[in-house]
This record gives structure tokens, sequence and C-alpha cells, in this order.
């Protein structure tokens, strides 16, 4: 950890070299196009620098993200994969981008292009759509989605990454199906990519 005249930052170690990666040099631009730079708004918990940001905002999601996650009082953060392969184009597309929302929400009808046309894809699909919207609902009432239902899913920290998967068999993290870090790999790998947003 390194203290910074803004704040606190945590970077990563390659070899004896210490990286750090995205750290703000000014204030956000959004209002202030070709324009001199603010200086940085000042955090106050430990900022991990692992990838490079692209506006000042960011520090704050990515720093109250950390303070949630890192919580050891009142953990209230839980994570889940969309396993879920739709049979449209015959399972072509996999699980699509927001395919999970008409299964929280109960109302597979309203999505035929994601879940299947009529009443047979509606049908297939329900199982999952009654797990996953009662879900919902528990962590709506009481800031937890554990119920019985479920097998219990602990809350997301930082060390092993639990995440819940949803898949054909509607299964959430059964003891075939806990999942650390699935998708490590990747995010690893997307960490040291320089993304910066068009127009910026």
């Amino acid at each position: 950890m390194v203290r910074t005249t803004h704040g606190r930052i945590r970077g990563t170690m390659h070899g004896d070299v210490a990286i750090f990666l995205g750290i703000p040099y000014g204030g956000t631009t959004r209002s202030r196009r070709f324009q001199p730079p603010l200086p940085p708004t000042p955090w106050v918990c430990v900022m991990p620098t692992i990838c490079h940001q692209t506006k000042e905002p960011l520090v704050k999601t990515a720093c109250a993200s950390t303070r949630r996650a890192t919580s050891t009082t009142q953990p209230r953060t839980w994570v889940y994969e969309m396993d879920w392969d739709s049979p449209v184009a015959g399972g072509r597309f996999g699980a699509p981008h927001t395919v999970d929302i008409p299964f929280f929400f109960d109302h597979l009808a309203a999505a035929p292009g994601m879940v299947g046309v009529g009443a047979q894809g509606i049908h297939n699909a329900q199982p999952l759509a009654d797990i996953m919207s009662e879900t919902l609902i528990a962590f709506a009432r009481t800031g937890n989605p554990n119920h019985a239902g479920l097998s219990h899913s602990p809350a997301y920290n930082l060390s092993t990454r639990p995440t819940m998967i949803w898949n054909t068999t509607a299964i959430w993290n059964t003891t075939a199906k806990t999942v650390d870090d699935p998708r490590g790999t990747q995010r690893r790998l997307a960490a040291q990519a320089h993304y910066r947003q068009p127009g910026t």
C-alpha cells in the first residue's frame, strides 16, 4: 500500500516491481472538455490500482465496491454468473446479455427472443425463473438472497471471489457448482489492458 496526496492506493507485484495502474491524475472532465484539469477528488478507502481507469467517477465506484466487498461486519455483496444457454437459433447465442432479467422478474413471456417462442419455451425455462425470482424477492426483503430453495451462498469477498452459478438445471452454488473466481484468468488479463472510452 502507498499513500498519495489524495488517498491510499494498492497495486500488484510483478517479481520485485510494484505496479500501480489507473491512479487518477485529475478530476472528471465530463463538463470541462478542453479546459485545464481539476485535481482528483480525494478518496478515503484504499483504492485498488490494478487496471487503468477511464474517468474520475470510476474511482468512487471502485472504492465503494471494494469497501463493500471487504466489509467484515455486514457483508451485503453477492455475485452471480448466468450460464443458462438460450435455445433460440439452435443455441448459438449461449447466455446472451440481459437474459437474466426475464428470469429474475419471472416474466418469460416478454422475452421470446431469449427464452424461446411459445408455451414450450416458457415451460422449459420456468423452473429456473421460479428459483431466481424467489432469490430476488429474498434479497429485496432481507438484503440476503439465500432462501429455502437454494443451497447457502456466501457473500462475495476479494480473497476467494465466490460466485453463484445459474444454469439449465437451476443449480445455484451447490457443492457441484460452487465456483471461486470462475473467470479469474479473464479478469486478470483484462486488468492489464488499457482502455480509453471513445470521446474522452
